[in-house]
This record gives structure tokens, C-alpha cells and sequence, in this order.
């Protein structure tokens, strides 16, 4: 039984979630800056701008 949304729960549903990304987000800036304080971060500091990656769909060699 399908029951359609009211526009008031759908905006709702849309501020939860985006809420929710920010809030994750957060949590992720965090851990990342707790471990380049404590050098445990994976990555060297010298990883390729990700402005300057190619997504695979703009790239003709993965399509």
C-alpha cells in the first residue's frame, strides 16, 4: 500500500536528510583532522588535487 507524501513531508523528509549529510560530514572532517594531527591519516599530504582528477564518465579511455 503505497502511500503518497504531502508536500510538507516530503520537505521534511528532504531537511532530515540533508541534516543528516551535514552532521556526517561533520564527523568525517573531524576524524580526518584528528588523524593528520596525530599522523595516522593514510594518505600523503602530496595525493593529487582532486580538482585536477578526471571522473571515469568525462574519460574516454574508461567509457
Amino acid at each position: 500500500m503505497d502511500k503518497k507524501l504531502s508536500a510538507e513531508e516530503q520537505a521534511l523528509i528532504a531537511k532530515l536528510e540533508e541534516d543528516f549529510l551535514q552532521q556526517y560530514f561533520e564527523i568525517c572532517k573531524r576524524t580526518y583532522e584528528q588523524m593528520e594531527r596525530d599522523g595516522t591519516w593514510p594518505w600523503e599530504s602530496d595525493s593529487p588535487n582532486f580538482e585536477n582528477l578526471i571522473d571515469s564518465e568525462d574519460n574516454p579511455e574508461t567509457s
